[in-house]
């Protein structure tokens, strides 16, 4: 559901902690909320300590060993390796 692509099960544990934090009920359609749900997951998932496994986690859930939920994982960080690369570059 959503641009962030929730399931609906993985959206419900997630509602009522955005609403609680947007301040009206949680929309997984609303971008800002979704993405806000997407972070709190991916802390969930350990992205503090563990960037990679949580997007594996985020791709797979339960079965983030897979090769290819580590392939995605690794596709991701280095998106976000070149996003921070290109910010640093223009001076942000």
């Amino acid at each position: 559901m959503g641009p962030a692509q929730f399931i609906a099960s993985t959206w419900s544990i997630y509602d009522d902690k955005v609403a609680s934090i947007v301040g009206t009920t949680a929309n997984p359609w609303n971008i800002r909320h979704a993405f806000l749900a997407s972070g709190l997951l991916l802390k969930a998932n350990g992205a503090l300590s563990n960037e990679s496994k949580a997007a594996a986690m985020y791709y797979c859930g339960g079965n983030y060993g897979r090769s290819e939920c580590r392939s995605y994982a690794n596709s991701v960080l280095r998106y976000a390796s070149q996003y921070e690369a290109d910010i640093k570059a223009i001076g942000g």
